[in-house]
């Protein structure tokens, strides 16, 4: 009962946002400002109808003063509803292909500004790089990366791909990260409170400070990681 309540919801809020966003996207398409104006109220909103909870510490560090490059721990479909509440204000997205294929949002996803890459496709990767660096460069937006890929539920993060750490060393961008503790195994879909979630912003990390875009995501890796596994542990998991 409770789980078809908040899929009907859910449904009628992306229709309520739906005509707005594609006519904004219309009339200035590839604006990443739209990412913040509708994808963050609907996340505020869509937040109490999954029953989800959540304290948040550090949200400072994402008032931006220049583009950065924003990563964060990927481990379930509510993380999108969850972590795209803390979007700044100009902020360009990147996902999977497949984004690109769902209906009508897909679309938005693309008049919004965001960008898809095919990641076992080096040409499509080398494109979409290039994409991404003009994002940071000419379009004086941020980027916000998924670094381990796709989702993943282990006890520890996933590693995480080069890509969003080669943008920042080669941008001179700082890394904004962001930790959401281990939460996938206690969501409850038919419960009102379907969980509790602890997000913590890290202090921005500075490419400058490393020798290289390698040893920049090792230590961006070790500080993430380190925390989730204290989130995991102060939660007997």
């Amino acid at each position: 009962m409770v789980y078809g309540i908040r899929i009907v919801l859910l449904c009628l809020l992306v229709v309520f946002v739906l005509p707005f966003g594609l006519i904004a996207g219309l009339i200035s398409p590839r604006n990443p400002r739209w990412n913040a104006i509708f994808i963050r109220p609907y996340s505020r909103l869509a937040l109490p109808i999954l029953g989800i909870k959540f304290t948040l510490s550090g949200a400072e560090h994402l008032d931006l003063k220049e583009p950065a490059i924003i990563v964060a721990n990927h481990q379930h479909r509510f993380d999108i509803a969850l972590l795209m509440y803390l979007l700044p204000k100009r902020c360009v997205i990147l996902a999977k292909s497949a984004v690109m294929w769902i209906p009508v949002t897909g679309w938005l996803f693309w008049l919004w500004g965001n960008i898809a890459v095919r990641r076992k496709d080096k040409k499509n990767r080398h494109a979409a790089m290039k994409s991404l660096a003009e994002v940071l460069k000419r379009r004086r937006a941020s980027l916000w990366i998924f670094p381990e890929g796709s989702r993943y539920q282990g006890t520890s993060l996933n590693s995480f791909k080069d890509g969003a750490f080669e943008l920042a060393y080669e941008n001179n961008r700082p890394i904004v990260a962001i930790v959401a503790s281990p939460y996938a195994h206690q969501v409850k879909v038919s419960a009102w409170r379907s969980a509790f979630i602890n997000i913590t912003v890290l202090p921005p990390i500075h490419p400058k400070n490393f020798a290289d875009a390698e040893s920049l995501k090792i230590s961006c890796h070790e500080k993430m990681n380190s925390l989730f596994e204290a989130y995991q542990a102060s939660d007997g998991v």
